[in-house]
């Protein structure tokens, strides 16, 4: 996106007062999702529902230009998947065809083979979110709000793993209690263990469930002992979606998609090893 363009687009959201993270529907006074379904706008089918314009422009500043820029790839994942799967949709207008209606009746079989029965069953959505290692709280509340926005009927369970108040490498964070408190405020459902994350994914693998997307930050990323890719397959089902962000040579952070094949090849690697030794 040109320079003048992302100058012009964040100075208007800034006048607006919706810089991300993205306000929940109930206590926003900007609503992320417009009373108006899609069926009301052409041809969309029933229970979707549509974005305002002033959400639009929210949506494609956490899309395109929040920060940090590593994050952007898990939220444009979400947001693909959800599209995938009749969510959150922009009608279009479209040209008015007087005998749009003529043909349908003429053409029936048209209609069956359309029919959702012959299509690929989709991924499920995205409710259940692990995070390992919460920071600042600030990605939490964003891929809760971006969950809640394309399924509003859903309630999103968080589970965080951090070291909160014990943070020692002056990296940012927060503390539980606050941690609590801004994520609960977004209607989610969410748990918080305290402690080192990725020892708390050895230790409790069994009790944190099958979750859609697992996001593990940098600075534990860094040091991923080999060892505790024998516990991801366990907090994982066959379509999750699972994100590892790194600190790169400039400083700046990366994050990368894990293939289910890669994660379940590291994990078995893992077991050898164990057994080895």
């Amino acid at each position: 996106m040109p320079n003048s363009a992302r100058i012009l687009l964040e100075g208007l959201l800034r006048n607006q007062q919706v810089l991300s993270p993205i306000p929940r529907l109930a206590p926003s006074p900007w609503p992320i999702v417009s009373i108006a379904r899609a069926s009301d706008h052409h041809d969309e089918p029933p229970g979707r529902a549509t974005l305002s314009t002033l959400s639009l422009l929210r949506l494609i500043h956490l899309l395109y230009l929040s920060r940090p820029k590593s994050d952007r790839s898990i939220f444009r994942a979400i947001r693909r998947r959800a599209l995938r799967q009749g969510g959150l949709c922009i009608p279009a207008p479209r040209p008015v065809d007087p005998t749009a209606q003529s043909k349908e009746i003429s053409a029936p079989h048209k209609r069956s083979a359309q029919s959702p029965a012959s299509k690929p069953a989709a991924a499920p959505a995205i409710v259940r979110i692990l995070e390992l290692g919460v920071g600042s709280a600030l990605r939490a509340q964003r891929l809760i709000n971006l969950v809640e926005t394309y399924h509003p009927e859903v309630q999103v369970s968080y589970t965080g793993v951090d070291v909160f108040e014990a943070r020692c490498d002056g990296g940012p964070g927060t503390t539980l209690k606050e941690a609590y408190r801004q994520l609960r405020a977004h209607g989610a459902k969410v748990k918080l263990h305290p402690g080192e994350p990725i020892e708390a994914l050895c230790r409790l693998a069994n009790h944190l469930g099958q979750n859609d997307l697992v996001v593990i930050s940098a600075s534990h990323a860094k040091g991923l002992p080999p060892h505790a890719w024998h516990y991801l397959p366990r907090v994982v089902h066959s379509r999750s979606m699972v994100f590892i962000e790194k600190q790169t040579n400039d400083g700046q952070t990366a994050t990368r998609m894990v293939s289910m094949t890669e994660l379940l090849r590291r994990a078995d690697k893992a077991t050898v090893t164990r057994k080895a030794a």
